[in-house]
């Protein structure tokens, strides 16, 4: 019996599901008929914009019946085991363990004041047995799902680290609608928020490990930000030249040339040994305008893309090194990389790549948080399992 205890204790319950049932009804339920378990203690749901977010989300609350904690948020793509990465239907992912303990916080206009969840964040931190700016954060981990259109990722993250000091493990996405551009919305136990986020804090004694994957190697072309908008997220010069021209300049292309230039060559900022993406989103006259804040004074390159199989493969020896048993993987995969992706024909193969770690879900995004940062065009994430 002590055996079958311990067992149970070092095992967790991580399960995914993709439907693209026609009605939000028949969708949701095939989902949960698919997750149901006892050991559940979230669910974590993501849905198209071809179903009415509300509908699914109350969907979602009525079958959990308040069991468990219920997030989700409206996506550009949906991830599971049985679709791979795909489109056009609703993914979940439902996990929990004996030890798990799950924790969640509203942040409402977000464009506003996110700093009046500060005290929220802290009081639950504290029910975790937590306190502000410990010195390290063991057995926790943040995740933030945010609106994708309001431009306040780095507001929001601001207020978190303002809690953890840096020092948690942060995974996060920011919610699409398919390239629409006109609503993203998130949910938190069927109370749908609009210009809002919710942070959830897992505490488990599961070991877990943050990943972040780009395909973006450095060319060498340095370049520095003499002129930007920070709070518009608009680079406006560079190198003290309007920013359009210099970019085209750099690159040995003509202006004319930029828009099919900027998927493949994103912007990229060196923290430590780590480069995070801002993507371009689209050029206004002579200005940048970008999907992350770039700032003013500071000294960026832009990037070029490798093989994207070559570095999943990479992305894949690596945590099979670090784990000897995976539970699940929940996975953030940014808009731009899936457009990427579809255009070369490799989504199959890298839904493939994926499952041969184990049990994988999430969603495709507006954007990812990953610890302190807001970044682009990556692939982030937070694998469940029992290290080596």
């Amino acid at each position: 019996t002590l055996l079958n205890n311990q067992k149970k204790e070092n095992t967790m319950y991580f399960k995914t599901y993709f439907s693209n049932k026609a009605t939000e009804k028949d969708a949701v339920e095939e989902v949960y008929s698919q997750l149901k378990n006892d050991d559940i203690k979230l669910l974590i749901f993501f849905s198209s914009n071809i179903y009415e977010f509300k509908v699914i989300s109350d969907i979602f609350q009525e079958l959990s019946k308040g069991d468990f904690e219920v997030i989700g948020c409206t996506s550009s793509g949906e991830i599971a085991l049985n679709s791979g990465i795909t489109k056009g239907g609703i993914s979940a992912i439902a996990m929990g363990d004996n030890s798990m303990e799950i924790k969640t916080v509203a942040i409402e206009s977000i464009d506003k004041v996110p700093l009046f969840s500060r005290k929220t964040i802290i009081e639950k931190l504290g029910e975790l047995g937590y306190k502000e700016s410990q010195e390290s954060y063991k057995n926790l981990n943040g995740l933030l799902l945010i609106d994708g259109l309001s431009g306040a990722e780095e507001k929001v993250l601001s207020v978190v680290n303002s809690v953890f000091d840096g020092k948690l493990d942060l995974i996060g996405g920011s919610a699409g609608d398919y390239l629409k551009f006109e609503k993203t919305l998130i949910s938190l136990n069927g109370k749908v928020l609009n210009k809002g986020a919710v942070f959830t804090l897992i505490k488990s004694n599961v070991d877990t490990k943050l990943y972040k994957e780009n395909i973006f190697i450095s060319q060498n072309i340095f370049m520095n930000i003499t002129k930007a908008n920070e709070k518009e997220r608009k680079i406006i010069e560079i190198d003290n030249k309007p920013a359009r021209l210099r970019y085209a300049e750099l690159l040995g292309i003509s202006p004319s040339q930029i828009e099919n230039a900027t998927l493949k060559n994103p912007i990229g900022r060196k923290i430590g040994d780590s480069i995070y993406i801002s993507s371009i989103a689209g050029i206004e006259g002579d200005t940048l305008n970008m999907y992350a804040q770039v700032f003013e004074n500071t000294k960026v390159e832009i990037l070029k893309a490798q093989s994207a199989l070559d570095i999943q493969k990479q992305t894949i020896n690596q945590i099979n090194s670090d784990f000897k048993e995976i539970y699940g993987i929940f996975c953030i995969n940014c808009i731009l990389r899936f457009l990427q992706f579809e255009a070369e024909g490799n989504l199959q193969e890298l839904s493939k790549g994926l499952k041969s770690i184990g049990e994988y879900g999430g969603f495709v995004s507006y954007g990812e948080q990953f610890n302190k940062q807001h970044l682009n065009q990556t692939l982030t994430m937070l694998v469940f399992g029992r290290k080596k």
